[in-house]
């Protein structure tokens, strides 16, 4: 994401040049611009609505979208492109194609990740084997699992990635 102290420190990039914004629905940008043009550029001008309105229009439908739109609320992510729909993430543990957002179990962690349900389950929802391994990794709450579980799961990841699980 762009921040004002980007544009300070990238003026020279920017400055007698055309700058396009867009963004989820069209706010910050309107805000952004509007501070743009306060700091002296001239020719600033924004995708009107955001990506969500592109989308929406019933030429365009969001065509030139690959991918699923993030958004910041429990939806998490929103389709965009009506006519094609285009996978462009990759599983944090196998890179196979996936939209599918969780955050890691252990909430001293909670990074975000792109995981399918067959490996949430796998790594227990743990983006490392210090999350995996954690006494408060939630997934391991959730689903009750007892030592000889954490364990045989543990063996598994060990045996089919080759990876030491200590």
């Amino acid at each position: 994401m762009i921040s004002p102290e980007w544009i300070e420190n990238n003026r020279e990039q920017l400055e007698g040049k055309k700058v396009l914004m867009y963004c989820t629905g069209g706010i910050r940008c309107e805000k952004f611009g509007g501070w743009m043009k306060e700091k002296g550029f001239e020719d600033v001008g924004q995708l009107h609505g955001g990506i969500v309105t592109y989308g929406k229009d019933d030429e365009v439908q969001g065509e030139l979208w690959d991918g699923q739109l993030y958004v910041f609320d429990e939806r998490i992510s929103v389709p965009v492109n009506r006519k094609e729909h285009v996978v462009v993430g990759r599983d944090y543990f196998d890179g196979e194609p996936c939209e599918r957002y969780v955050n890691c179990a252990n909430p001293e962690c909670n990074k975000q990740i792109l995981c399918s349900e067959e490996n949430e389950h796998k790594y227990m929802r743990g983006c490392t084997h210090e999350c995996r391994i954690s006494p408060r990794n939630l997934y391991i709450q959730e689903h009750h699992l007892t030592e000889e579980d954490i364990k045989a799961r543990l063996d598994r990841i060990e045996a089919e990635d080759g990876v030491v699980q200590e």
